[in-house]
């Protein structure tokens, strides 16, 4: 848990990277979907636990759900947004994009089933809930007309500040680091990338020796790939923490600036920093910006923080690199609900980083 708190605290991609599950599979080497032995539909409409009839089924996202009665399966097959586990059935503590949980470890929250890689994972899903499930939208914060012009001058400048509005649009950064690690008396040689894409692309790819894992964005759908058990189609909540993450990044804020469901909206500063708020598909963005030089100060939003709970992150940058015209942030004070939590500089600690066209 240690190394997975420190991949959080230093920005490092991903906010809880674990090494990868075996996965059971049968004589041809397919996987073998996970049963849920109680009847998902009764849980959640009564509350109470009820074994389900293995010859009483449906296959749905890599899970096989068994029903006690006929009609439950043609509810669930009705509306398997509803009934469904949550987060594609990945540990409801540890995040959407983390390892599968077990049906046998599961809870309840406000209507919506979750599973668990541990009892330990459970238990500390149940004492703070709210804190771990990240909503799929943030609010939208509208402008009057003066604030709307105001955050309209701050986009400008500010997108001149990363290189203007052509660089920024075509560039694709390229993150790598390798590390060495010991988790669970084992040690690993780690190698992490992260590529930020036009067009609302991003992947992320990590390896702990041989066995790899990671996931894609594209287009508004999503993947994930492990070496164990092969590439599944990403669901509603994963889709919504790669977008996440992808947008944890100023370049890809800014690469989406003129989207359908962008929106813009402003507030006045102090010390000459004014405060632009942009909505980018529903994951909201405080940006402080120099009102004079465009230069971007901080960056605030969703995301995790320590012990692996969302809220208010704030990057305030210190030190920036122009690679082919565009303005890379290189340093930066990481706070969390106000309060600091990691000093990150990526020129450090076997960063690489490469800008494309």
């Amino acid at each position: 848990m240690a190394f997975m708190r420190l991949l959080a605290l230093l920005g490092l991609i991903t906010a809880c990277a674990q090494a990868p599950l075996e996965i059971d599979r049968d004589a041809q080497g397919e996987p073998i979907l996970a049963t849920v032995p109680y009847d998902v539909v009764v849980l959640l409409r009564e509350g109470r636990e009820t074994a389900g009839d293995p010859g009483l089924f449906i296959e749905h996202a890599n899970f096989r759900y068994t029903f006690a009665a006929p009609e439950h399966r043609q509810a669930f097959a009705a509306d398997p947004d509803r009934f469904a586990v949550q987060q594609g059935g990945a540990c409801g503590r540890m995040g959407a994009l983390s390892g599968t949980g077990s049906p046998r470890l599961h809870a309840v929250h406000e209507g919506k089933l979750y599973f668990f890689a541990s009892e330990g994972c459970r238990e500390g899903f149940l004492a703070a809930p709210e804190s771990v499930v990240a909503p799929l939208m943030d609010p939208i914060i509208t402008a009057g007309t003066n604030e709307a012009l105001l955050a309209h001058e701050l986009l400008t400048k500010s997108l001149d500040f990363l290189g203007g509005a052509e660089a920024v649009d075509g560039a694709q950064l390229d993150w790598s680091l390798q590390t060495e690690q010991e988790y669970g008396g084992v040690n690993y040689q780690v190698r992490q990338r992260e590529v930020v894409g036009p067009g609302a692309r991003y992947r992320y790819d990590s390896a702990w020796n041989d066995d790899e894992s990671g996931y894609r964005l594209a287009d508004g759908a999503g993947s994930l790939s492990n070496s164990s058990s092969g590439t599944r189609t990403a669901q509603l909540a994963q889709v919504r923490e790669m977008e996440r993450r992808h947008q944890a990044h100023l370049l890809a804020v800014y690469q989406q600036r003129d989207g359908e469901h962008t929106y813009l909206c402003a507030e006045p500063g102090e010390a000459g920093v004014e405060i632009l708020h942009i909505s980018v598909q529903g994951i909201g963005h405080r940006i402080g910006v120099e009102r004079e030089t465009g230069r971007i100060v901080w960056h605030e939003y969703l995301g995790v923080g320590p012990e692996i709970h969302f809220g208010t992150v704030r990057d305030s940058f210190r030190a920036w690199e122009v690679q082919d015209g565009i303005a890379i942030p290189i340093g930066w004070t990481r706070s969390f609900e106000g309060e600091e939590v990691a000093q990150v500089h990526r020129g450090d600690e076997g960063w690489r980083v490469k800008v494309r066209r």
